[in-house]
């Protein structure tokens, strides 16, 4: 069984949120991210392919609650609520 993925749907709000609520720290966050996750981060998202979920959509995660909201769970909450607004 291969890895799981994620589907670009999932994770189009990534790279968003931070651009829209943390636009000064964008490339500092986008630097402190492994690279296959920075690769997926910086290019466009498409809607329709399938990503590595721990790449795409978990480690991202993460990072966003550590750096900017010292709490992983709340990071979480606030891009899952900037994403249920998206839709």
């Amino acid at each position: 069984m291969g890895d799981m993925e994620v589907k670009g749907t999932a994770i189009k709000t990534i790279p968003e949120f931070v651009k829209v609520k943390f636009p000064d720290e964008f490339n500092i966050w986008i630097e402190s991210l492994p690279q296959e996750s920075r690769a997926i981060m910086e290019n466009r998202i498409s809607m329709t392919n399938w990503y590595p979920l721990n790449s795409a959509l978990i480690i991202p995660t993460k990072s966003i609650g550590e750096m900017f909201f010292k709490d992983i769970q709340k990071g979480a909450y606030e891009l899952g609520f900037l994403a249920h607004l998206k839709r």
